[in-house]
């Protein structure tokens, strides 16, 4: 009898989860660039620094 309607309430929660799957992958990819940035910045200071180090002949 409510054919049409649940046809409709299906397409919309169809087209709810693309959205909701579409938001998800944005958020995995924000934050592996995060960890891929905040990881550049620990190894330059750590690196930088045992290069200034080995510099100044003290390792």
């Amino acid at each position: 009898k409510a054919f049409g309607a649940q046809m409709d309430a299906l397409n919309i929660s169809c087209e709810d989860m693309r959205n909701l799957d579409a938001k998800i992958a944005h958020e995995q990819s924000t934050i592996v660039a995060f960890k891929r940035k905040c990881t550049k910045n620990w190894l330059t200071l750590k690196f930088g620094g045992l290069a200034e180090c080995c510099e100044k002949g003290t390792v």
